[in-house]
């Protein structure tokens, strides 16, 4: 037996209080013994036996009473494999999962998979009966429900039609196992006995579960849940989607070309031959490649794709149509810049041949440069804020504050470049650059030395990553070769006159930095290293003449200006998310509050600015198709950013009955509580075995009545009686013999 409130159990303890009263009244008399009287003890033996009798009757008749009526306020309810009719049924909540992911809207035999879907939701509704209440969610709308629900059972089964037939695609990725977690939170406020969970889906891989795993297993539905899984569509699906596209790095600017490698994977049963794929720059297509795809498996594809013009740049790739379009385009854009703003940092004589250098005329495809200079002791945030680039030369120490300003600026896509001078010194580095940045510290500053510790010739240029991107269009051929491995002057590739390296610092790189150009003594003249979304440049020789000659070489200009544009690229490649994922775009130091965003479909929603230490940043949620958004203030476009779809949902292969059941499992739902629904089976029939439960508060409600009336007729006997004897005793007193005085 299951009590639907019970709480009110606590209630028992008032069938105490007839016990309580029976025991309070039998008051111990004091015997006195009169021998006149003594006759009469053997005439009311058993007449007071009789009484004792029915005092212990009514004493239990009124305990009973109590029991039955707390226990009717609690509502039992017994467990039976028996159906007991319309009338003796137990209310029921059902919440209806509706999957409304873009995978539904594909077609088979009866139609849309979606419309199959809903049909079948509003058919359970016809099980429904007075005092039964019904939750419609919405896969896509669980992922951001909350800890809390915020919908309301429905009992009025015409507004449950028309909440399940307005439901429309999303493309908003949600699992399945989010769905139940919110289906568990909406039955977890119900009272009803019957508890049940619908799932209409096309129970594809992609949206059954995340990828994260408790090691405890922890039940999030109340006991006896059923559940029961409709599927719709057939098990297999020929679609060829995008799963992924990737802007290599790259030097942005007019007329240098950019590497998009795109990675197609075909989820149907079936081999692709000769799938074209296609990109386009601003609506135009550009190029095309065919390509082979074998089932279950995917495919790399390369463009190059070069702008012709400033500013933002918005592309798509694309594959044919098949079962399933929606994931057939994937856009990317970029951001080509007019003009970038560099920052120097450090004494005029320690900036002097970068002045030089970087105010010389850019090469063909670079941008524009402003320069602007500070000394160390200057350097405010409003410097930092304004800049795209910042270049560093032989700068000892920096305050806290500053270190903080600068670690805020290249983690959020700036870009740093730095030159150590005469007042580097390990301990001062890693207490400045190591600490603010991460970057390595220094091991070893001073001459080259030989491999016995003395001090050897001058050091040279030994090993020239030429496949990186900062000699992209920097030499009139391009290199050629092997690309397998490091790539060395001379030869086939581009001669390189090295500059003369007395003096140098030697870092304590790791695997996060990326040597570019290696000395002969095997340390790293020029080497990368990510901070976050940021680029840092790091040389191991002064901008100056006093450790080398590198600032008189002809590599010196056209080296440091695709420094400076390699580390500035973070400008340029735009953020990409997630539909549905929060857009959070750095404004950097646009002094607006407002701004609108305009969606893929060129719908503009007014968006606030949040601006925090001189920093403007938008937080945009409202990413629900996937495209490219452009942040505009007035007519012109200040930012864009792409959202993509999750590739989980081009993951179409249905998913089996191994891979439900570990879905429930992770939940601590038993097996023997899941019904999975085919198109043959009756579902109707199927709810109605499942239903089980009879409420039987009617049934202690009638027996209290019962017992109350049996208790009012021994209550009336008994006094009945208790008069008779009373009258008999005294009438028995009256004829015994009185004394004399």
């Amino acid at each position: 037996m299951t009590f639907l409130n019970p709480l009110v159990l606590i209630g028992l303890a008032a069938a105490a209080i007839p016990i309580l009263l029976h025991l309070f009244s039998l008051r111990r008399l004091e015997k006195i013994e009169f021998s006149t009287l003594t006759f009469l003890k053997e005439l009311q033996k058993t007449k007071i036996r009789r009484l004792k009798l029915r005092q212990l009757l009514l004493l239990f008749l009124r305990t009973l009473l109590v029991i039955l009526i707390v226990t009717a306020f609690s509502r039992p309810t017994l467990r039976t494999s028996f159906y007991g009719g319309e009338n003796s049924r137990a209310k029921t909540t059902a919440v209806l999962i509706l999957d409304n992911s873009y995978s539904m809207t594909s077609s088979d035999a009866q139609g849309q998979l979606l419309k199959q879907a809903k049909e079948a939701a509003v058919n359970v509704l016809s099980l429904m009966k007075d005092g039964d209440e019904v939750f419609v969610i919405r896969a896509s709308e669980t992922r951001s429900a909350g800890t809390s629900p915020s919908s309301t059972g429905i009992r009025d089964f015409s507004a449950a039609r028309v909440e399940i037939r307005s439901t429309e695609p999303s493309y908003l990725h949600a699992t399945l196992e989010d769905a139940l977690r919110y289906a568990a939170k909406l039955l977890s406020t119900s009272k009803n006995l019957n508890k049940e969970v619908y799932i209409f889906s096309d129970f594809k891989v992609g949206s059954l579960w995340g990828g994260s795993r408790t090691a405890k297993r922890v039940s999030v539905f109340p006991d006896d849940t059923r559940f029961f899984l409709i599927p719709v569509g057939p098990a297999e699906r020929q679609n060829l989607g995008i799963e992924s596209l990737r802007i290599e790095n790259a030097l942005f600017g007019v007329g240098r070309p950019i590497t998009i490698r795109t990675r197609i994977r075909n989820w149907g049963p079936q081999d692709q031959r000769n799938d074209v794929v296609s990109v386009f720059l601003n609506g135009t297509r550009i190029a095309q490649k065919a390509v082979d795809i074998l089932s279950r498996e995917s495919a790399d594809v390369e463009f190059v794709v070069t702008p012709t013009s400033t500013g933002f740049v918005d592309g798509t790739v694309e594959i044919p149509d098949d079962d399933l379009d929606f994931d057939n385009r994937r856009s990317f854009a970029v951001y080509i810049p007019q003009q970038l703003k560099i920052l120097l940092v450090g004494s005029p004589r320690d900036l002097h041949y970068l002045r030089v250098a970087l105010s010389a005329q850019p090469v063909q495809g670079e941008s524009s440069i402003t320069l602007a200079e500070i000394s160390p002791q200057r350097l405010s945030t409003n410097e930092i804020r304004d800049a795209d680039v910042m270049v560093v030369a032989n700068v000892r120490n920096l305050s806290s504050v500053q270190q903080i300003q600068i670690r805020n600026f290249v983690e959020a896509g700036g870009g740093l470049v730095y030159f150590p001078g005469s007042e580097t010194d390990s301990s001062s580095f890693q207490a400045t650059w190591t600490h603010a940045l991460g970057v390595p510290p220094i091991s070893f500053m001073g001459k080259s030395r030989n491999s016995l510790g003395a001090a050897g010739p001058n050091l040279e240029f030994d090993r020239i990553d030429f496949r990186h991107p900062i000699f992209q269009g920097m030499f009139a051929q391009e290199p050629s070769g092997k690309q397998s491995s490091p790539l060395r002057p001379g030869g086939e590739h581009p001669q390189i006159e090295s500059p003369s390296i007395a003096f140098h610092v030697r870092y304590l790189t790791s695997v996060r930095s990326i040597p570019i150009i290696t000395l002969s003594d095997d340390a790293p003249f020029l080497f990368e290293q990510r901070v976050k979304k940021g680029i840092v440049m790091m040389f191991s020789v002064s901008a100056t003449t006093d450790w080398s000659n590198f600032p008189l070489k002809g590599l010196f200009v056209p080296l440091i200006h695709s420094s400076v544009a390699y580390a500035a690229q973070q400008n340029s490649i735009l953020p990409v998310i997630t539909v549905g994922d929060e857009a959070d775009v750095n404004l950097k130091n646009q002094r607006l509050s407002k701004v609108v965003v305009q969606d893929p479909d060129k719908v503009d929603v007014t968006s606030d600015i949040v601006s925090s230490g001189g920093e403007s940043a938008l937080h945009f949620r409202g990413t629900s198709l996937p495209g490219i958004y452009s942040v505009k203030s007035g007519n012109t476009v200040l930012r864009q950013f792409v959202a993509t779809l999750s590739p989980n949902e081009s993951n179409t292969v249905r998913a089996d009955a191994k891979q439900i059941d570990a879905m429930f499992r992770e939940l601590d739902i038993p097996d023997k509580s899941v019904e999975s629904i085919g198109r043959e089976t009756n579902l109707q029939k199927v709810v109605i075995q499942s239903r089980v439960g009879l409420e039987l508060w009617k049934y202690f409600i009638g027996a209290a009545l019962l017992v109350a009336f049996l208790e009012s007729f021994v209550a009336r006997t008994a006094k009945r009686d208790l008069l008779v004897n009373t009258s008999s005793s005294t009438g028995l007193s009256s004829t015994l013999p009185q004394s004399r005085e």
